[in-house]
């Protein structure tokens, strides 16, 4: 198999981080925090600034931008909590232990 792209591996790695126990919205949102806090640091800039500059149109329509990323983030989240149980079943961990293995990631420290 070609090399895995980091969007694969970060997936593997969620994966295996959740084979013995159920995911929770707070524990994929944990999971995902470095993504999470540059996107609210980029979003508080500009959110910021449309509010100094009293640009009220940019400022309401960033700040719903925002909150209904996160609104549906937590929608499918709450879908993958729902589904991870047959995930667990279906998957072969064999598999996505190997696959990490032959793309250089250390696995123990996904768990």
């Amino acid at each position: 198999m070609n090399k895995l792209t980091r969007s694969q591996k970060k997936s593997l790695h969620f994966y295996l981080a959740f084979k013995d126990k159920n995911p929770t919205v707070l524990g994929i949102i944990a999971f995902n925090a470095k993504l999470y806090l540059l996107s609210l640091l980029l979003a508080s800039i500009w959110i910021g600034y449309a509010y100094l500059a009293a640009d009220w149109f940019a400022f309401g329509w960033m700040t719903a931008l925002v909150f209904g990323a996160f609104a549906r983030d937590i929608g499918n989240f709450t879908k993958t909590v729902r589904f991870w149980p047959i995930m667990r079943e279906i998957t072969d961990w064999n598999k996505v232990t190997t696959l990490l293995e032959q793309n250089s990631v250390d696995i123990d420290k996904v768990r």
